[in-house]
């Protein structure tokens, strides 16, 4: 799901909302650092889940947030508490 809420900023970190169904998808257009990550830590984009992808420096690279097939206004809503 592509939705842009500000313009990227140079310290804004992505939050991407990725369906289980979408998930291959996904990893394929990332870079293979977080294909890599997501799978080590056995993120399954289950709705609810969320994984931070480190970066190579340190610090957050992305978000990755598990979200039900068809993601609505409310798949973000659990993003802060986690």
């Amino acid at each position: 799901m592509k939705l842009r809420l500000v313009d990227p900023a140079g310290s804004a970190i992505p939050i991407h909302l990725v369906s289980a169904d979408g998930l291959p998808a996904f990893k394929a257009g990332q870079p293979a650092e977080t294909g890599r990550w997501l799978e080590t830590t056995a993120f399954r984009a289950e709705a609810g889940s969320v994984s931070l992808v480190p970066a190579a420096g340190g610090g957050i690279a992305c978000v990755v947030l598990g979200t039900a097939k068809t993601p609505d206004t409310w798949s973000l809503a659990g993003a802060p508490r986690d």
